[in-house]
């Protein structure tokens, strides 16, 4: 076998409770389409399509629709109209080695010496002690590395890629979002928490704009448990937590996508205090805290960018704040392939992103009644028949009044990639949390007003919207675009 081959073989599945399931099953002639997909962006574009340091999203979209059951011409013509959008790869000046690694951060030139030097390490040593080493290790997150905060940075597009990687066992994936990581720019580093960097300063710091988590040895204080630990604190709720501190955001510039998370020194610091909080209230002794707290962030993903949407009659398909969404999905894949500290850092890191973007588009409001409440015509014109919350249409009896047929259909033709990607993740949350009844969620605990509403309709609720927001193409109706512009703060 060659190393290319090595590479990029066929995808597979790890296995895992939370890892998503390809729908249907895929032909020899689909996966030689996307195989060879997979071999020609390596060999021939670069990571940035553009001097702006815009992504590739080629094999993003190919893989989003071969898991969504897209057939071989799909994808290949998918992938030749994307392709013809890309720049060509960039020869390196020189080698990186274990000598100069760290040496050539954050200057693009250098990513395919990157990815020759990731192969060989994610061949030989494994995807897992790879990213250990070179993405969580305390000894690449120096002041002048801070490989975490690259890995997460613009809108967490390495961390994406890599995460297609693990998602479906292709190391040369892994060793691109390797490589993706260390060509990008160090990028407003002092959002994420001393913690995230370095694992000897771990610990249970709180802030004083936090009264709820103040006194943590008090033994009669409301706010401890019986047995002194402090009280868990939902992510959603760590969220509306930020939406009342109403914090200055430094204002996109459509010239450079390193703006994207400038903040300010006081919402920097907030922020990593907010999420050491939400960390400190997290057990994370074992792969059920873990997939718990995965399914937090999966709820309050979804809902940035899903209840956030929708105002005033009308749902605003956030190009922006998709992101948190499709990158939501890449959790479970690399958490499972990580040690427990390594798993603590990429929660939180990940968490400090999400919060970022959040505020950065202006802190929108979550505003759950009228969301729960929105019309959801005409995919789902039904309205006498309650809705089919989990996507698992090909089950005996499920196909009466389920949308989740037409979504997908809707998805795989769409021609922006983020479409399939945001309807993947839904569909894939919605399998695991579709069924999840009224009541679980409350004001008291997570602060939203009306949080009664939230049920595992969410998911294919935020699927319709997107649908119908961005062009049902399958249904003869043109690309409608993604909504990409400021909201008014409120």
């Amino acid at each position: 076998m060659s190393q290319l081959d090595a590479l990029f073989p066929a995808p597979s599945r790890p296995a895992g409770k939370l890892i998503p399931h390809v729908l249907g099953e895929p032909t020899a002639e689909t996966v030689r389409a996307v195989v060879e997909s997979l071999k020609d962006d390596y060999e021939k574009n670069h990571v940035f399509f553009n001097d702006k340091g815009f992504h590739n999203h080629t094999i993003h979209f190919v893989l989003a629709l071969y898991y969504l059951g897209a057939d071989e011409g799909l994808i290949r013509s998918t992938y030749g109209a994307e392709a013809a959008n890309q720049r060509e790869v960039i020869p390196s000046p020189e080698p990186i080695t274990n000598e100069n690694f760290a040496d050539h951060l954050g200057d693009e030139r250098f990513y395919q010496s990157y990815f020759t030097f990731f192969g060989d390490v994610v061949l030989k040593h494994g995807a897992s002690e790879a990213i250990e080493k070179y993405i969580f290790a305390d000894e690449v997150n120096t002041p002048s590395t801070r490989l975490i905060c690259r890995f997460m940075s613009v809108l967490l597009h390495p961390f994406i890629h890599t995460g297609y990687g693990f998602e479906f066992n292709l190391p040369g994936m892994v060793a691109e979002g390797l490589a993706q990581t260390y060509v990008h720019q160090i990028q407003d580093s002092e959002m994420f928490a001393p913690s995230l960097y370095q694992t000897s300063l771990s610990g249970n710091s709180v802030s004083s704009i936090l009264p709820s988590a103040q006194s943590k040895t008090a033994p009669h204080s409301e706010n401890v448990t019986s047995n002194g630990a402090a009280p868990k604190v939902h992510a959603l709720a760590i969220l509306h937590k930020l939406h009342k501190l109403r914090l200055p955001f430094a204002a996109y510039s459509p010239d450079s996508a390193l703006s994207l998370f400038s903040s300010v020194p006081e919402t920097a610091a907030k922020i990593q205090e907010l999420v050491e909080l939400w960390l400190s209230t997290l057990a994370l002794d074992s792969s059920e805290d873990v997939e718990n707290a995965i399914e937090e962030l999966a709820w309050t993903a979804t809902a940035v960018y899903g209840v956030s949407g929708w105002r005033a009659g009308d749902f605003k398909a956030d190009f922006f704040l998709v992101h948190l969404l499709t990158s939501s999905l890449f959790l479970p894949s690399v958490a499972q392939s990580l040690s427990l500290a390594s798993q603590r850092k990429l929660l939180g890191a990940y968490f400090t992103a999400l919060l970022s973007v959040y505020i950065w588009r202006l802190n929108p409001v979550l505003y759950f009644k009228s969301f729960y409440e929105a019309p959801l015509a005409p995919l789902h014109a039904d309205k006498t028949q309650p809705l089919v919350a989990h996507p698992h249409f090909l089950e005996a009896g499920a196909q009466e009044n389920n949308p989740w047929p037409g979504i997908i259909s809707n998805a795989v033709r769409h021609p922006e990639a983020h479409v399939s990607k945001a309807i993947r993740a839904l569909e894939h949350w919605a399998s695991l949390y579709g069924k999840t009844p009224k009541g679980r969620f409350t004001s008291a605990e997570i602060g939203w007003e009306d949080a009664e509403y939230i049920d595992g309709t969410l998911f294919v609720r935020t699927a319709l919207l997107t649908v119908n927001a961005l062009g049902r193409v399958a249904d003869g109706e043109e690309d409608k675009g993604w909504y990409n512009e400021t909201y008014t703060s409120n």
